[in-house]
């Protein structure tokens, strides 16, 4: 099929558009696809817009609200949860929460009882 529409395959390929990629798949492959299935062709034909379909399919199949991050504060992360129990982040590339952690810290005067470790990076 691919091979059949080389010049609509070519632009989908090139297009980067951010919004319609999962929607605008050549031969009507939008409406005859699963989501999964869609994650699968666009892993194969535009691999820099996975995490993009997956977020998609989340939403499609799970609803918007597993799709996206909750949006929480250092204050709220720590008033709900144990004093026996870790905080763990995990982190997307490119996002730091270390500031807002050291500043939450000294804004309760408690920079001593702070103890940060890495477990590693990739």
């Amino acid at each position: 099929m691919i091979l059949e529409n080389e010049d609509e395959f070519e632009s989908y390929v090139a297009d980067e558009s951010e919004q319609d990629f999962f929607y605008k798949i050549p031969c009507d492959l939008a409406n005859k696809l699963t989501p999964f299935e869609k994650i699968l062709l666009v892993k194969c034909l535009k691999p820099e817009k996975v995490l993009f379909a997956v977020q998609k399919y989340l939403e499609i199949d799970l609803g918007k609200r597993y799709a996206t991050s909750p949006i929480s504060s250092v204050e709220n992360l720590f008033n709900a949860s144990a004093n026996k129990l870790p905080i763990i982040f995990v982190l997307s590339q490119g996002v730091d929460p270390m500031q807002q952690i050291r500043d939450y810290a000294a804004s309760q005067d408690r920079t001593e009882k702070l103890k940060i470790m890495s477990l590693g990076s990739g």
